[in-house]
């Protein structure tokens, strides 16, 4: 991941996730998975699809995703992007 953005989106929290990847249809996004590993911290994890028979080009863009903090309590917690070294951190405070 290249960073992460947190806000809230009418009044849900949200982390606005960036990464880089290789170009559709080689290359597509597929899920997004949160896994909280402690009281105040949640890792999020990106999922891809890649089509190894596909001729693909040598390319990558930038994409980005919308992932729903529903689960949250209130408190600052932190947001680690995922197993990507060195890792992406953020915060966001849930009223």
């Amino acid at each position: 991941m290249t960073g992460i953005d947190a806000l809230f989106r009418g009044g849900v929290p949200v982390a606005i996730v960036h990464w880089r990847s290789g170009v559709a249809p080689c290359t597509v996004y597929h899920h997004a998975a949160t896994e909280t590993t402690s009281t105040r911290t949640t890792l999020i994890r990106i999922f891809e699809r890649l089509d190894a028979s596909l001729s693909c080009p040598d390319r990558v863009e930038d994409k980005s995703t919308e992932v729903r903090l529903t689960s949250l309590r209130p408190g600052t917690h932190t947001l680690v992007g995922g197993a990507s070294r060195p890792t992406v951190t953020t915060t966001i405070t849930i009223p």
